[in-house]
């Protein structure tokens, strides 16, 4: 129906059950003879409070019964991505804000996109932690998938850090060690994130005014125990990339499957990264690019960009962007303690100095739509150049280690000659 007159835009209303009792009377009476354009009358309910201008444009567009799902009402959107989009929404029963996750449209003749939502729904039903989103409801309503969480007044970590810039060393230690307290729980539940970043930790405001850290997101967490049958499966295909590539783990983007807890930590210490530096350890290149770095390199130093960062907190991050898991923190939770003594100046253990080599070259990689296929390269001439690099800076060692043999024993020449000449004046004299 369109919205050609505020007769008919009070009609929408009534029709929808988008407003109060109380208001659709007052919208009838008063409020309609005052307004008698629709746009304008609209423009007053927004100003009132009753409607956001994300549910007119809906009505104007003729789209006034998408904003019901059930007993919930949509208020405006949050976000969007490839899966599906978040609302804000307002459970008409009881009056309380959520976050409501619906499935995109085009995605619902994907059958793999359809269980990769439930499979969202039953990860976050799971879990149970204050620095965790809640979960409280699903559905279906016609043909549109849904699910119901917490919703949570903040700015997420990534935002955060493009308003104001790098976080002061004490604040981003603490959201990072928060983040670690919400994965342990993840972890003894069996799951792991597999898309920690930035933008999936939402800072909000506690009780006590301090900042209070909830992770976000978990549509590609995947489950570790058995008796969960082929889920974790379903997301995992070769030569696809399950993760953010400023922030993946190198086994991580190998094989998504068998990565566990530690690669969220290596993901971690990518987002502690960031919020001090600013940018991610390798924010320059291509996607392919990036992905070989995690392999084969290491950041620049984070005291390099942040000098105030002490030398407990840059091993700490050193430590959690090892390249092999078992150099990194093995839990969540010792990494969060980590962070409390890095804080108090106690020392953190390194890793070795330099990473591995990927054991076998993996298969092209992809992420999401954006392809990742380098035809100028291929991951076996990387590690064989790799190779080749470290038999050349061996050799260059072992050569001066030679010329600095020879250079002493040509010093100890001198020095005896020196000594055995002013011998000879002494005695002449």
């Amino acid at each position: 129906m369109a919205v050609d007159s505020s007769v008919a835009l009070v009609e929408i209303l009534h029709r929808h059950r988008l407003l109060e009792p109380a208001q659709l009377a007052e919208l009838s009476g008063s409020l309609r003879a005052r307004f008698p354009q629709p746009r304008l009358l609209a423009g007053e309910l927004i100003r009132l409070g009753w409607l956001t201008p994300y549910q007119v444009n809906q009505l104007f567009q003729g789209r006034g019964g998408e904003l019901l799902l059930e007993s919930y009402l949509l208020l405006e959107r949050l976000g969007e991505g490839g899966m599906g989009q978040v609302f804000k929404a307002r459970n008409r029963n009881l009056g309380r804000l959520v976050a409501l996750k619906v499935i995109r449209k085009d995605r619902l003749t994907d059958a793999g996109a359809v269980r990769r939502f439930q499979r969202e729904v039953r990860a976050a039903a799971q879990l149970n932690h204050p620095n965790v989103v809640h979960a409280y409801d699903s559905g279906e309503a016609d043909d549109r998938h849904f699910y119901v969480m917490e919703y949570v007044e903040g700015i997420d970590l990534s935002q955060l850090v493009k308003r104001i810039g790098p976080l002061p060393v004490e604040q981003a230690c603490d959201c990072i060690r928060q983040a670690a307290l919400g994965l342990q729980h993840a972890f003894e539940n069996g799951l792991v994130h597999r898309d920690i970043k930035p933008h999936n930790l939402m800072l909000t405001r506690a009780a006590d005014g301090r900042g209070h850290v909830k992770i976000l997101d978990l549509g590609l967490a995947l489950t570790n125990r058995p008796d969960e049958g082929d889920l974790s499966g379903t997301m995992t295909r070769e030569g696809v990339v399950m993760g953010t590539v400023d922030y993946i783990a190198p086994e991580q983007a190998r094989n998504a499957h068998t990565a566990d807890t530690r690669a969220d930590l290596y993901s971690l210490g990518c987002t502690l990264y960031f919020l001090l530096a600013g940018k991610p350890p390798f924010s320059s290149g291509t996607a392919t690019e990036k992905l070989l770095k995690h392999q084969l390199e290491w950041p620049t130093p984070i005291r390099k960009l942040r000098p105030e960062v002490t030398e407990p907190v840059a091993a700490l991050i050193s430590k959690a962007l090892a390249k092999r898991p078992e150099q990194r923190y093995q839990t969540p939770a010792e990494m969060a303690v980590a962070l409390t003594s890095a804080l108090r100046g106690a020392s953190v253990a390194l890793p070795a100095a330099r990473p591995a080599a990927p054991a076998t070259p993996p298969a092209p990689v992809r992420a999401g739509t954006q392809a990742l296929e380098d035809t100028s390269a291929n991951w076996s001439s990387i590690v064989d150049s790799s190779e080749a690099a470290d038999s050349g800076a061996s050799f260059r060692r072992r050569a001066m280690r030679k010329r600095r043999t020879l250079l002493s024993w040509l010093m100890a020449g001198l020095v005896l000659l020196l000594l055995i000449v002013l011998a000879a004046l002494l005695l002449r004299g």
